[in-house]
């Protein structure tokens, strides 16, 4: 995954978290002029419930990332 992201111009930040069911990235997509969003990315093992949705939040607000 994290491959595709690089072939898509996509540049990672160092947030890098392994957990056994799953991980977080953080990348930078150029929007405009110089001009970049910061979204976290949450890979997860299995189907995603209320506390996946509710823990993405709590990281998007602790990272200060534009979206998640």
């Amino acid at each position: 995954m994290r491959s595709w992201f690089e072939t898509l111009g996509y540049r990672f930040e160092s947030h890098e978290l392994w957990d056994v069911n799953y991980f977080e990235w953080i990348i930078n997509i150029s929007v405009r002029c110089g001009r970049y969003d910061r979204v976290l990315i949450r890979g997860i093992d299995g189907e995603v419930g209320v506390q996946d949705v509710r823990a993405i939040a709590e990281s998007v607000a602790v990272h200060k990332v534009d979206e998640g």
